[in-house]
C-alpha cells in the first residue's frame, strides 16, 4: 500500500512521496536480489554468494562509520550507485533522484532499527578516508587478504578469495575442501 505519512529515520523526516518513489525504484532495480520485503530473499538470491543483504535488519557492513552507527545517506548512495566489489551488488546506472529515493526506502525497510536506535552521526564525526589511499591500494588489498585468511580466519566460514597457492603461501596447511563456498552451519 502507498505510504501516506512522513516517517522519521535517524534524524531525518522522510516524506511519503519520497518513500513511495523509492519503493517504485527499489522494485525496478533491487527487488530481484533483495526481495520485495527487503529480506534478501529475492528470486535471484539463491544463486548469489555472498547472499544479498537483509535490509530489514538495518545493519550495514560497508560504511565509513564506527560499528553499530548508521551510515550516512552518501554511504548508502555510493553502494547503490557503484556496487560492492567481490559481491553480486553491481554498479547501477540509476538516475540521481531515483538513487536518492532508493536510499530513503532502504532505510525505511530497516525502520525497526532506524526509528529506535541512536541518530546518525554528524558529518564532522565521520571516519576519515581510507588511510592507504590509491597509492597503496595493492598493499591494502594484500593486507586485507592475509588478515581475512590467517589472523581473522574468516575463510573458515566464508568463501576464500585467495588462490590455493596464496593460501599455502600464507602458511595454511589444511585448506577445507569447499574453501570457495560458504561453510554451512
Amino acid at each position: 500500500p502507498e505510504l501516506t505519512e512522513p516517517v522519521t529515520l535517524g534524524r531525518q523526516s522522510i516524506s511519503p512521496q519520497v518513500l513511495n518513489a523509492g519503493r517504485e525504484a527499489y522494485v525496478h532495480y533491487c527487488y530481484a536480489c533483495h526481495g520485495l520485503a527487503g529480506d534478501g530473499q529475492g528470486p535471484a538470491a539463491k544463486g548469489l554468494r555472498p547472499a544479498p543483504r537483509d535490509l530489514t535488519k538495518g545493519i550495514y557492513k560497508f560504511a565509513g562509520v564506527a560499528a553499530g552507527d548508521f551510515p550516512s545517506d552518501e554511504d548508502v548512495l555510493r553502494i547503490v550507485r557503484y556496487g560492492l566489489g567481490g559481491t553480486a551488488m553491481l554498479q547501477w546506472d540509476v538516475p540521481e533522484q531515483e538513487a536518492r529515493n532508493i536510499v530513503q526506502y532502504v532505510k525505511w525497510l530497516g525502520r525497526a532499527r532506524w526509528t529506535k536506535a541512536r541518530p546518525l552521526l554528524p558529518a564532522d564525526a565521520a571516519i576519515p578516508v581510507d588511510p592507504f589511499g590509491r597509492a597503496r591500494r595493492s598493499e591494502a588489498v594484500e593486507r586485507g587478504n592475509r588478515l581475512y585468511h590467517t589472523t581473522l580466519s574468516c575463510y573458515l566460514c566464508h568463501p576464500a578469495y585467495a588462490t590455493a597457492a596464496e593460501l599455502r603461501a600464507y602458511g595454511l596447511a589444511n585448506i577445507r575442501t569447499n574453501a570457495y563456498e560458504p561453510e554451512a552451519r
